[in-house]
């Protein structure tokens, strides 16, 4: 169980990460009113909570997705 505690704070680490991913891709193209709402609901949604501790590959899903969708949001509005 202690060897599995800095995956698991790593985890959570880019679980808070994705919260705030989510945050700033509505409240870019919603407002920041509803970013706010949308990171808060994403960082309290239970199985995104469990999704981020589990020791699955899964875990590392949203954050990159969110990345990557972040930067396709931003590429666009440099056009």
């Amino acid at each position: 169980m202690p060897a599995e505690l800095p995956l698991r704070l790593l985890g959570v680490l880019l679980g808070t990460l994705a919260a705030g991913l989510f945050y700033w891709i509505i409240a870019t193209t919603l407002g920041p009113l509803m970013g706010v709402i949308a990171g808060i609901l994403y960082a309290i949604y239970p199985p995104l909570a469990m999704t981020s501790i589990a020791m699955e590959p899964d875990g590392l899903l949203p954050v990159f997705l969110l990345a990557v969708l972040g930067s396709v949001i931003q590429g666009t509005r440099a056009l």
